[in-house]
C-alpha cells in the first residue's frame, strides 16, 4: 500500500514540475512580449527603428523605472512612461544583419 501511495505522489511531483516549467516559459514570454512592446512604443513614438533598440538596455530601463511607475500618482505615469521611452531610444545600437 505504501509503495502505491508512494508512485502516486512521484507522479503527481512529475506533473507539478511541468506545470511549474511551462508556468515559468509563459511569464518569460510575456516579459519578452511586454519589452518588445516598449521598444516598439519607443521607436514608433521617436522615429526611431525599433529594430535598432537593445531588448537587454530597454530591460535595464525598465527595472530602473519600474518602481516610479509602481508609486506615482495616475497624473504623472504618463509623463514617467514617455521619459522611460525617451531613455530607451536614447541609446539606439547598429541593426544587426539577420533583423532585417
Amino acid at each position: 500500500m505504501e509503495a502505491i501511495a508512494y508512485g502516486r505522489r512521484v507522479r503527481h511531483r512529475c506533473a507539478l514540475l511541468q506545470t511549474v516549467e511551462s508556468d515559468v516559459q509563459y511569464v518569460y514570454l510575456l516579459a519578452d512580449n511586454l519589452l518588445c512592446g516598449l521598444m516598439w512604443s519607443a521607436g514608433t513614438t521617436y522615429e526611431t527603428s525599433p529594430l535598432s533598440l537593445s531588448l537587454q538596455g530597454t530591460r535595464h530601463h525598465f527595472n530602473n523605472f519600474m518602481t516610479q511607475l509602481l508609486t506615482t500618482s495616475s497624473t504623472k505615469v504618463e509623463q514617467i512612461y514617455r521619459t522611460l521611452l525617451k531613455v530607451i531610444v536614447h541609446k539606439a545600437v547598429p541593426e544587426r544583419p539577420l533583423s532585417q
